[in-house]
């Protein structure tokens, strides 16, 4: 019996020691400032009346984290704008309206990546989606090859788009501020999926990173077969 006893106090002696050496993650919060490819669903639809909520599919989309006021703002190609709170090793993605607003909630697994889940908050009702969603932080280099193909091209649409054949799906360039300075890198990010109005898939945009003199910014675009410029947004 003695020696049971003892063999129990050694393993509740040793169970604590394990603990104590489980690494956690703490992020600072402008750690995360920066560009992000992050992976979610981007909409969540109701099968009729009665149905049942789905999430669509996940995809990626590229992201901006920029430092607003005394918070954090995201600035998306797809999802729009929202806001940021990183709580040690959390992090809270949010946007939309309060009677419609979609969340990303993560756990940081570095200062680089996170993954966690989707869900939507409609009148107060939380819809969460199972599935995976997560995020990784892109290191961008200055003077990497374009293996998107389209830098020059969105050089010109920055500099003077009036010089673009673009279709009516463009209407204009996306606003940029005169306050970021000129344009001095265009750094190849990816691909991400796209719709235009009345249209759904139409294709991958060509992602790019631009530094300014004074800030930097997330545009893609899109040519169709004709070579027509038929999307261009900025975030």
């Amino acid at each position: 019996m003695r020696t049971v006893v003892a063999a129990a106090l050694t393993f509740l002696l040793i169970v604590p020691a394990v603990a104590q050496d489980v690494e956690s993650v703490t992020v600072r919060a402008n750690a995360v400032l920066g560009i992000w490819k992050i992976t979610h669903p981007h909409a969540l639809a109701k099968a009729g009346l009665f149905g049942d909520w789905k999430w669509e599919r996940r995809r990626d989309s590229f992201c901006r984290i920029e430092q607003a006021g005394s918070g954090m703002a995201f600035h998306c190609l797809s999802m729009g704008e929202g806001t940021v709170t990183v709580s040690g090793n959390r992090i809270h993605l949010a946007w939309g309206s309060m009677m419609a607003r979609l969340v990303i909630d993560g756990e940081f697994q570095s200062d680089a990546s996170f993954s966690g889940h989707s869900a939507a908050k409609l009148a107060g009702i939380t819809i969460e989606d199972p599935a995976i969603s997560s995020g990784a932080r892109i290191a961008t280099t200055a003077g990497a090859a374009d293996k998107g193909g389209e830098s020059n091209l969105l050089r010109t649409a920055v500099s003077d788009f009036a010089l673009i054949p673009h279709s009516p799906a463009v209407k204009d360039s996306p606003a940029l501020s005169a306050a970021l300075g000129r344009a001095q890198a265009f750094i190849y990010l990816g691909q991400q999926p796209f719709d235009l109005p009345g249209r759904e898939n139409v294709g991958l945009l060509a992602v790019y990173a631009i530094e300014f003199d004074n800030g930097e910014r997330i545009c893609g675009l899109h040519r169709d077969d004709d070579g027509m410029l038929d999307a261009f947004r900025c975030a």
